[in-house]
């Protein structure tokens, strides 16, 4: 039975990764508190708080007027002057950043977030390696653990040609964090340049088995089999690393969008709309979840949800399971808004296959009112009512879906189906040869032998 659903280095002052599919239980998360009355005399240290949460939504004028602001007050305060550099980093102002980074090492000078910040900025901006990588070192004294000086004097030293001091600074980050997909892949570039391709491969397969959507990782390994002479399976994996380079462009408008407006429903809805696009599904959930914690009336998040469910469950009982909770998401989504042509159309579809074959026509046949220029909704209504043996209304309903889009191989398989079920021979060959023979799954092509010899004088 067939059926059609719809369906440079950078400062870092906060890091996100996606993560497993979410509760639905959660309830809207609250809105920080804004410094809305300037009259009141804010402290500084609630001024420097609104100033990061404005630079955590990208709006940098106004992190950078809070941040100032307390200064003003507290003009001896450090991380301050350090987030205050960060803000004008991230808007190209790159001297005004230098001396912000400079003064707050001056004012605390065991203070590595600037050294790191600073390093970061001297290599990017003026090229200066030696500079650069003295800072970051000198970061790694002052806090060990830190990370991003680890990583980032690593890269330099790989892009220098320093392998050796390269691999054994990555090699720290992915002992101490074996997740840490990044700094493995780096790890496996360095390896490369040193010639060790079976080293190189190995830890770029355990790069992209971390992170399967890291298109760095897919790129460096796409190189090792090149380098071996597996074209075939290198070219793949270039080809792997551009798709995940195009889905990463198009997500990025949306994840920023979101990063400005967190909690507008909108924006998670529509991040979650270009994950489900590219079968990612946990974030895709995520957001569709978190878009109805935030507004709970939100028809098409039940519904995207619902989509999504579909999709889950390796075997009977898990799809059973998932199903379930994909019907109860779709009734919901239709109680808030009955307009909805794709719920219907998809509720139709469980209804269907659970031998409700008499409420899936009514849901069908909704959705082809609501929308009737969609040609799947009429191919799946045709089904349903073959599936009844009212087949006045399968044909009309198949003609009608051929009629929108005369290439659905799956309309014309029904409409040869119709046929076949009255016996009439003839037309179902009619219908069945004009599917290309390489579109025909091995079923299809049994029962078009079975109609010649039918058909057979």
């Amino acid at each position: 039975m067939k059926f059609m659903f719809v369906c440079l280095f950078t400062l870092c002052v906060g890091c996100a990764q996606e993560s497993t599919l979410p509760s639905q239980e959660a309830g809207p998360a609250a809105e920080p508190t804004l410094v809305q009355d300037m009259s009141a005399q804010p402290t500084d240290g609630q001024l420097f708080e609104e100033g990061r949460r404005l630079q955590a939504r990208a709006d940098f004028k106004g992190a950078e007027t809070r941040y100032r602001q307390a200064i003003a007050v507290a003009p001896s305060n450090p991380q301050y002057t350090f987030y205050l550099g960060t803000v004008l980093h991230a808007t190209s102002r790159y001297g005004e950043a230098r001396s912000l980074f400079e003064e707050a090492i001056r004012l605390k000078p065991d203070y590595a977030a600037p050294r790191i910040a600073l390093g970061k900025l001297l290599y990017d901006v003026d090229g200066n390696s030696e500079a650069a990588s003295k800072l970051l070192r000198e970061a790694l004294e002052l806090a060990p653990q830190a990370a991003e000086a680890r990583y980032t004097l690593a890269l330099i030293q790989l892009r220098e040609g320093q392998s050796e001091e390269a691999i054994r600074l990555f090699s720290e980050l992915v002992e101490a964090d074996s997740s840490n997909a990044q700094a493995r892949t780096q790890l496996g570039l360095a390896y490369l340049q040193q010639g060790d391709i079976e080293t190189a491969q190995s830890e770029l397969k355990r790069a992209t088995s971390s992170q399967p959507y890291y298109s760095a990782a897919f790129h460096g390994l796409g190189q090792t089999f090149i380098r071996q002479g597996n074209t075939v399976a290198g070219q793949r994996l270039l080809q792997r690393a551009q798709q995940l380079e195009e889905q990463a462009t198009q997500l990025t408008p949306h994840q920023n969008a979101l990063r400005q407006n967190p909690n507008q429903p909108e924006a998670h809805y529509n991040l979650a709309s270009m994950y489900a696009r590219f079968d990612r599904l946990r974030p895709a959930a995520q957001h569709f979840s978190k878009a109805i914690a935030l507004d709970s009336t939100y028809a098409l998040a039940y519904q995207g949800l619902g989509n999504l469910f579909l999709r889950l469950g390796t075997t009977a009982e898990a799809r059973a399971n998932y199903a379930s909770r994909a019907r109860a998401l779709y009734l919901r989504a239709l109680e808030l808004n009955s307009q909805l042509a794709e719920t219907h159309n998809n509720l139709g579809l469980l209804l269907h296959r659970s031998g409700n074959i008499q409420t899936a026509v009514q849901h069908y046949e909704r959705a082809t009112v609501i929308d009737p220029q969609a040609g799947f909704y009429q191919a799946n209504l045709s089904r349903a009512y073959l599936d009844l043996k009212q087949y006045p209304e399968a044909l009309q309903a198949a003609d009608k879906a051929l009629q929108i889009t005369p290439t659905m191989t799956g309309a014309r398989e029904t409409l040869g189906d119709i046929y076949a079920a009255q016996k009439d021979w003839t037309n179902a060959l009619k219908a069945w040869e004009r599917i290309d023979p390489q579109d025909r799954p091995s079923e299809l092509t049994q029962k078009i032998a079975q109609a010649r010899m039918q058909n057979a004088p």
